[in-house]
């Protein structure tokens, strides 16, 4: 399942040399929930209350919260479930790893398709420099991370633009389904001949086309780490936090454009494509970056259990420089 890192993630850091026993030598303390399991907010605060009330006669919570780490990997990560749910009070403090990197409140969308209205989430759940991003789990890692990489740069009458998945109109009906993004994408581009856009799903079009869309579904979306893991240049629209984004440069294989730039979508493509140089720099970029979304249980050059270690040292020696005692 794309939601097991909650259940795998706790082994793999046992099994690094950066894990100890020792509570007191420990810089992070990492608590082992399955938040997944839970299924309404009501559900979600107990299974904290509780695991807070084990964690406490250690010592550590009530004097450190911020050092604590949690894993919250269902579809909104730790935004809760329905659009009203605010994040966990008691872990405000506390570090959370999520696939969802909802920065900031959403407002309410204009709804052009006579979708079911959506008044978007009231509240973030996601704090930069506090909180981050991690890739979900891909059971397909294994076939994908040891093949080679689409070519670039593509012949010219390749598709600007590949993706197939709901399109958030006849299927997942809903505004608040990728932000409007599928829908804008489908309404506006479906029928043009240089895109390539279906709701049936087509794991071997990755590589034909110049970009490969990559937007949410109905929290996080698995289309920018399909995208890499095919070698494929993702085009991200509207982007929340992101993947490891203090670790990745996302600059050097993504192209990044704002929502209200889709009805120029053909146009900002075929200028990027114009640039064959930049392409090849963009493909050869999103072949070395994709080690870094798979998890090291999936294949075994996967290096997301690096990169999340690295990351948590970096705030554990901000933080230590931060505390040293002045002269």
């Amino acid at each position: 399942s794309i939601y097991t890192v909650e259940k795998r993630l706790p082994g793999a850091l046992k099994n690094t040399s950066s894990y100890t026993a020792d509570i007191d030598s420990a810089d992070l303390f990492y608590v082992p929930l399955r938040t997944y399991c839970s299924h309404n907010i009501h559900e979600l605060n107990n299974q904290v209350d509780d695991a807070l009330r084990q964690i406490s006669p250690l010592g550590k919570w009530h004097e450190s919260p911020e050092k604590h780490v949690f894993t919250f990997s269902a579809d909104h990560g730790f935004c809760g479930f329905s659009p009203g749910d605010l994040p966990v009070a008691a872990l405000n403090a506390s570090i959370i790893l999520s696939s969802y990197g909802l920065s900031e409140a959403e407002p309410r969308h204009f709804n052009p398709y006579g979708l079911d209205d959506y008044a978007g989430r009231v509240a973030p759940c996601f704090r930069r420099g506090q909180d981050i991003v991690i890739p979900y789990n891909e059971i397909t890692s294994k076939n994908l991370l040891g093949s080679s990489c689409s070519e670039y740069p593509k012949p010219n009458d390749a598709p600007l633009l590949f993706f197939a998945g709901s399109d958030g109109i006849h299927s997942h009906r809903g505004i608040h389904y990728s932000r409007g993004v599928r829908q804008t994408v489908f309404k506006l581009w479906a029928n043009d001949e240089r895109f390539n856009i279906h709701q049936r799903d087509l794991e071997d079009a990755f590589n034909q086309a110049h970009f490969c869309l990559a937007p949410a579904g109905g929290g996080f979306g698995n289309r920018q780490k399909k995208a890499l893991l095919h070698g494929c240049v993702p085009l991200i629209v509207d982007p929340m936090a992101l993947t490891f984004e203090e670790f990745i440069n996302y600059d050097e294989f993504a192209v990044m454009i704002e929502f209200r730039k889709l009805h120029r979508l053909k146009h900002i493509l075929e200028h990027h494509v114009g640039d064959q140089k930049r392409m090849a720099a963009r493909g050869q970029a999103a072949c070395r970056a994709r080690k870094y979304f798979v998890w090291p249980w999936n294949h075994p050059d996967g290096e997301a259990l690096d990169v999340l270690i690295k990351i948590l040292e970096k705030r554990c020696s901000k933080r230590n420089a931060y505390n040293l005692p002045s002269d």
